[in-house]
């Protein structure tokens, strides 16, 4: 008796040891495979946003184009035409595109050639009478003009002129329920 004891203790010992073993094996293999596949899913949502970006950023980089050569060039405009210009060529850009939500542009003081101050209280200008126009669409579908909001962090607003040339940078990506939109500048 002592005998058959000892040995359906060892039986039921070694049967909790190969448990144990077999337990952990498959605890480590299902971790290894739901980080892979965690892996997958990310590179397939990375994949796909590059070609939203890419295909945006293809159709309408020659909107971005036209758009920055007539900003440069409204020194040709009197200064009182410059910001309401501005505001126009932003609420085509959203008028003829459902795709784009938004538009902006931002203005250092002084950069338009007249009395900033003297701005103040119209669209698009803030307390500093600075012109950053954020042109968004509302739910309703109707353009609104609003200011844009942390227009110097980062340094964004800057980077065009260290590198020479125009550039597209993508500030953050948004999430919306059913749909992933891109915001860049």
């Amino acid at each position: 008796m002592k005998i058959g004891f000892r040995i359906t203790m060892l039986m039921i010992a070694m049967s909790l040891a190969s448990v144990g073993v077999l337990g952990t094996v498959l605890i480590l293999r299902s971790w290894r495979n739901a980080e892979r596949i965690s892996m997958d899913f990310t590179r397939s949502i990375v994949r796909h946003m590059a070609s939203q970006f890419e295909t945006f950023f293809e159709g309408n980089w020659q909107k971005v184009v036209t758009a920055t050569k007539v900003m440069e060039r409204l020194d040709s405009l009197s200064p009182e035409l410059r910001r309401p210009f501005v505001n126009d060529i932003l609420k085509e850009i959203l008028e003829n595109d459902s795709q784009i939500v938004a538009a902006w542009s931002a203005w250092d003081l002084g950069s338009l050639g007249d009395d900033d101050r003297a701005w103040l209280g119209t669209p698009g200008v803030d307390g500093s009478g600075r012109f950053i126009p954020f042109l968004f669409r509302a739910d309703a579908g109707n353009v609104v003009v609003d200011l844009l909001e942390d227009v110097d962090s980062g340094g964004y607003n800057l980077e065009p002129r260290r590198r020479g040339r125009q550039i597209g940078l993508v500030r953050e990506p948004h999430w919306f329920p059913n749909k992933s939109c891109i915001f860049s500048a």
